[in-house]
């Protein structure tokens, strides 16, 4: 979706929330948004529920908003929750994800993990006669729910470009040399998809998985650089960012920020952090009210 950058408003950009509310809540306080200011636009590039305790808070919070003061992109989560609603019984990467922890947030059942889920990575995924019983009845309560309905819904879209800026969940999609290979760091089996505007859903599905920084650098986003755009996504901890690029031990508690390059996700499951990108006044700060530049 292309959107023209409006000069009066301030754009809030955060990035896989995991169902941790208050460090966003808190993040968005520090960066100055203001639920109740209409010149306030939140963007949200994905991943907004797994692995943390407030799924439903989340929700409610995003859902509380005008429905034109926000805009949300779809990340890897998203699809996972989907998958797990639309599918069979599930896989120890459902657990594992956090995606099954949701859907107990959705079903306001706590007990379909904990006594009728076994989970074996190495010998596969058990599942006992309760569990057997109790899946599909769970799985359509959460299916019935409005958080599905939304997830389901237009309103979440797989890019956002306002201006020079691309949002994404993760990478713009590219293309697999070989499609049985599948290895987010594996390099050599991509090359860039011209027309990754028009790409299709599975298309943009691989693409928020991909690690954004190897992508970037071997050049999978030149076309793009060659025209003054700006990458901006989540997915990959920030801390890989800084190490990669500058070689510097920096943590999570800083978006990677560089002149065709933002890096969001502060791992917020492992360390209670949200970063913030804001631009206003065609400036990018960071929630602490740091102007952002190269230097």
């Amino acid at each position: 979706m292309k959107q023209k950058l409006n000069p009066d408003k301030a754009y809030f950009a955060i990035s896989d929330i995991h169902s941790y509310y208050w460090p966003m809540r808190s993040a968005l306080k520090e960066a100055g948004f203001d639920e109740t200011n209409p010149d306030h636009i939140l963007i949200v590039c994905g991943d907004i529920f797994d692995r943390g305790p407030d799924t439903l808070k989340v929700y409610n919070f995003l859902r509380s908003l005008p429905k034109d003061r926000r805009i949300l992109i779809r990340g890897n989560h998203e699809s996972l929750l989907l998958d797990l609603i639309d599918g069979a019984l599930p896989h120890w990467t459902d657990y594992s994800n956090g995606t099954l922890n949701t859907l107990c947030h959705l079903t306001e059942d706590l007990t379909i993990i904990p006594e009728y889920f076994i989970i074996d990575r190495y010998w596969g995924t058990r599942y006992p006669e309760e569990f057997n019983k109790y899946w599909p009845i769970a799985k359509k309560k959460a299916k019935e729910s409005e958080v599905i309905a939304w997830l389901k819904s237009d309103e979440w879209i797989d890019y956002l470009e306002l201006d020079k800026y691309i949002f994404v969940h993760s990478f713009i999609p590219v293309k697999h040399i070989d499609d049985k290979i599948w290895d987010a760091k594996n390099m050599a089996n991509l090359k860039p998809m011209p027309r990754w505007r028009n790409a299709g859903k599975q298309a943009w599905e691989r693409a928020t998985w991909g690690c954004p920084y190897l992508q970037f650098a071997v050049g999978l986003f030149e076309t793009e650089i060659q025209k003054g755009k700006v990458l901006v996504c989540g997915h990959w901890h920030t801390r890989d960012f800084h190490s990669y690029f500058s070689g510097k031990g920096r943590d999570n508690n800083q978006l990677y920020f560089s002149e065709n390059l933002i890096g969001l996700d502060g791992c917020t499951a492992g360390t209670l952090n949200t970063n913030v990108l804001v631009i206003k006044d065609n400036k990018c700060f960071d929630k602490f009210g740091k102007e952002l530049t190269n230097g």
